[in-house]
């Protein structure tokens, strides 16, 4: 599962990764939580590459009317299982139609309960930004807020983050980004899987960050090492956040 993530490489850095030819103004990020706006990258159909703007947690095509806010009311669907994504009803023709990356430096996972709760922060040992395998869909008409919306795609955890958790987020290697974005269903789900365990490190961090005011470069500072237990809980929700599927 991905609750929380960051992402506070420059554009320019980004851009130089992930090859889209355009360049936004893109403030730097400690704490992206659900419903609020995160960049996406997605391909056109010259296969050129855009980044913009969506909504953390996709809003299905037939969401109801907006709240007196122009809100989607919903269950944030911020988390897709690759295990049935080309089946739910809310996923499936994302998945086939409208596949996209989303760009992070790492993301923080939770174990434990009450005053045993932890917090930590996951990221690649070469500290460079990645990409999480998304989903996107067009926004209903008449919601505020931007063009899109989004999920972020999990799989089963690898050996390296099993004593966290039992879920992760799928990442898409840049040089395989060609074929998720723009490949056939089936080309995509070939890409389906678990990191390799050598690619992610993790640390504890405060529990600030579950708190979503907390964005600052601050809550990245580790903690002193601890003993982890291994966590096997299911799925449960973080603040402000759910998974449906």
């Amino acid at each position: 599962m991905c609750g929380r993530y960051h992402l506070s490489t420059s554009p320019v850095a980004l851009a130089t990764i992930f090859g889209f030819i355009d360049l936004p103004n893109l403030a730097a990020r400690w704490n992206i939580a659900p419903t609020q706006s995160a960049p996406i990258i997605h391909a056109k159909e010259t296969g050129a590459r855009r980044m913009a703007m969506a909504r953390w947690g996709l809003v299905p095509p037939w969401a109801k009317t907006p709240n007196a806010k122009g809100q989607y009311d919903g269950p944030p669907l911020i988390n897709a299982r690759s295990e049935t994504i080309a089946e739910k009803p809310a996923f499936r023709d994302s998945f086939r139609h409208s596949r996209v990356l989303a760009p992070a430096d790492g993301f923080y996972e939770w174990t434990g309960k009450g005053k045993d709760k932890r917090a930590f922060c996951i990221r690649p040992k070469n500290q460079r930004a990645f990409a999480f395998a998304g989903i996107a869909a067009a926004m209903p008409s008449g919601f505020d807020g931007p063009a899109r919306s989004f999920s972020i795609v999990t799989t089963e955890a690898n050996a390296t983050l099993t004593p966290i958790h039992h879920r992760m987020p799928v990442v898409i290697p840049v040089d395989l980004a060609p074929t998720w974005l723009s490949g056939t269903p089936a080309e995509a789900a070939e890409l389906i899987s678990a990191a390799p365990e050598t690619f992610f490190e993790f640390y504890e961090v405060d529990t600030r960050v579950g708190n979503v005011r907390e964005d600052d470069s601050r809550v990245l500072d580790p903690l002193p090492d601890r003993q982890i237990e291994e966590s096997v809980e299911p799925d449960s929700p973080k603040p402000n956040q759910m998974s449906l599927f």
